[in-house]
């Protein structure tokens, strides 16, 4: 059974946290994550910005029903629409991370009269077979190991040497954050990135698009956002050093102005 879309939308689904003042931005968070994986982010933008953090559906507070088999990928853009609706806003910044990007790119292709810009943090341009072979190991592994089985070897390549070697505190915020959700969730947000595919609408964004990733992410490569990068019209490219998947997380600092300058 696939939740149906209007107890999808319902504003009950919607657990957003809304700081500072200025041109709005909304935070779209990744694979396994939640709302608060954004906050040494908005803490330096929240002067300046309208900064808007969501728990999308599956993750953190927002669970989906234990009877969902997989989250429709047009789920998670419609809940970003519903959010601009309840919030009464007519246009915004995204900012989205892996998952979280990729749904920012096909909100921007889907809505552009409601997108001012898009940054994407480690994105790719689809969720290949070899990739949903992997997450679909990854949902396994979890339903019988539980969380705690695969959180080593999800921080092993999700950060850079670096970050593994020097920050500690980053990799257990990202441990909690992580084992917060159930195994349950976690196995269906991984069988819902199945075979997700935006290639046929990066040619269609007119919006201002900017790039971001780290140069050690073994997960979205920089060679996944250049391929991005050729697609999109309008858009740039930024690569930095002793970073992987997680920058977002690892390069707090660098994300928040790469984001102020482009706004």
């Amino acid at each position: 059974m696939v939740l149906k879309k209007d107890e999808i939308m319902k504003p009950k689904y919607l657990f957003y946290e809304v700081r500072g003042n200025g041109p709005p931005i909304l935070f779209l968070h990744g694979l396994g994550m939640k709302k608060q994986v954004w906050e040494p982010i908005i803490e330096q933008l929240k002067d300046r910005f309208l900064c808007i953090s969501i728990d999308l559906l599956g993750f953190g507070e927002n669970r989906a029903s234990e009877e969902c088999e997989r989250i429709l990928f047009d789920q998670w853009i419609d809940q970003v629409q519903e959010l601009l609706q309840k919030i009464s806003l007519t246009k915004i910044h995204l900012v989205g991370h892996s998952l979280g990007s990729f749904i920012a790119l096909a909100f921007a292709s889907k809505y552009p009269s409601a997108c001012s810009s898009v940054t994407a943090i480690s994105t790719l341009p689809e969720f290949n077979q070899a990739m949903t072979d992997a997450f679909e190991q990854r949902a396994l592994q979890v339903e019988i190991f539980g969380l705690n089985g695969i959180i080593d070897d999800l921080i092993k390549v999700g950060f850079s040497k670096e970050t593994l070697e020097n920050r500690p505190d980053i990799v257990k915020k990202y441990k909690e954050i992580i084992c917060s959700n159930t195994a349950a969730q976690y196995a269906l947000c991984c069988r819902s990135v199945a075979n997700l595919n935006n290639y046929s609408l990066l040619n269609r964004i007119t919006t201002p698009v900017q790039l971001i990733v780290g140069l050690d992410d073994k997960i979205t490569p920089p060679a996944l956002s250049e391929i991005v990068r050729e697609w999109i019209p309008r858009c740039k490219m930024y690569a930095l050093e002793g970073s992987g998947h997680q920058v977002h997380m690892e390069k707090p600092e660098e994300i928040a102005k790469i984001v102020s300058d482009f706004l």
